[in-house]
């Protein structure tokens, strides 16, 4: 009987940290989410964040699973690129790796998460409010 309740409580606390790494895991793409989100009030929804499983192994994030896309709205087509990709640890949550399509960074908080999408976001904001405000017959991309 002793055994039994050992494995038993060896299953639950197996569960728990399982239960616990999902919590990470939302907590962490809420936040990405959050702080991406905000883009189209910044343009006024000129634009729209996508989040995108990476089904096809985009060949410029081969490594991401998630892909975090801006399109322009008010088109009846997507137009637009991608801001960049992450993985999330699969057994801690953290750390997470942020790639695009030039460097690839590791958050092992939520404030370096949160600080690393801030760069990543000032380093594409003229990409970005281009894709905003200009035809798409200017578009460079």
């Amino acid at each position: 009987m002793n055994d039994e309740n050992e494995i038993f409580n060896r299953i639950k606390a197996s569960l728990d940290r399982a239960s616990s790494v999902l919590d990470i895991k939302n907590k962490i793409e809420e936040e990405i989410y959050k702080i991406v989100k905000k883009l189209e009030d910044f343009t006024h929804n000129q634009i729209e964040i996508l989040i995108k499983t990476n089904y096809s192994g985009n060949v410029n994030f081969q490594s991401s699973n998630i892909l975090v896309c801006i399109n322009k709205t008010k088109l009846s087509f997507n137009y637009g690129f991608i801001l960049f990709g992450y993985n999330i640890d699969d057994v801690s949550g953290f750390p997470i790796e942020i790639e695009t399509e030039q460097e690839v960074f590791n958050a092992n908080n939520f404030k370096e998460l949160s600080n690393i999408i801030a760069n990543v976001i000032d380093k594409a904001s003229i990409k970005i409010m281009e894709l905003a405000y200009k035809n798409i017959e200017e578009l460079p991309f």
